[in-house]
């Protein structure tokens, strides 16, 4: 990281003066067993969602789609931890840890969403850990979402309203904070973006290199007949 400690503070201090108070903890009164682990399957929807949007191209052979799903998903991952180390932000859950008085517990799936970001932490420095602004995990959801939209349109019903709970529960569990989630929504859209403009520059590379073959191919032919006087 370029600097020593994060920038949490900022995020703070903006989204209290628009709100008036940090979202999360306001949502307090309201916890329930029952909420917790509905906004934790919807968090932990993520882990499967890029894996079935694999698979679904596959099978529908959709390999154009599946490159914009490629490129768009690395793009987001490199600028989140470009911008990481160039602004860092930990998350509500670490920098405001000690202004929450309500733990989130729940029998299933509220345990289980703590392991699994551990299990994947992206960054973990000392005692800044963090990788929160902008949300990777709201940008790439964002991105499967999308090409879903387009290759596989009975699975928007599903998929959609998922997206939408995930985006909640990102506040909801503590993990990111609005801005987050905002700033990984235009991410996400970016970078679907600019992989439809790479693919159609990569498509029609690829075009006049199969057109290139064949006008060589037909010249030797052509000359060869009108040497012969055919």
């Amino acid at each position: 990281m370029i600097f020593d400690q994060p920038f949490d503070s900022q995020i703070v201090a903006l989204e209290k003066m628009i709100f008036g108070v940090d979202p999360a903890f306001a949502l307090q009164p309201y916890m329930e067993v029952w909420l917790n682990e509905l906004m934790s399957f919807g968090y932990i929807s993520f882990f499967v969602i890029f894996p079935i949007t694999v698979v679904i191209l596959i099978v529908k052979r959709k390999w154009a789609s599946l490159e914009i799903l490629t490129l768009a998903s690395s793009l987001a991952f490199y600028v989140s931890c470009l911008l990481f180390i160039c602004y860092p932000i930990v998350g509500p859950s670490y920098y405001l840890s000690d202004y929450y008085y309500l733990p989130l517990i729940g029998p299933i799936f509220t345990p289980l969403v703590p392991e699994l970001i551990s299990f994947i932490r992206v960054f973990r420095i000392g005692i800044i850990i963090g990788g929160a602004m902008p949300s990777l995990f709201c940008a790439i959801f964002l991105v499967a979402v999308i090409i879903l939209s387009s290759d596989a349109k009975k699975l928007r019903f599903i998929v959609i309203p998922l997206f939408i709970l995930f985006c909640v529960a990102s506040v909801y569990g503590r993990y990111h904070y609005i801005s987050d989630v905002i700033a990984g929504l235009v991410l996400g859209w970016l970078a679907v973006k600019i992989g439809d403009i790479w693919l159609g520059k990569q498509m029609a590379g690829r075009e006049r290199d199969d057109e290139i073959p064949c006008q060589e191919a037909e010249t030797p032919e052509i000359a060869r007949r009108g040497r012969d006087g055919i």
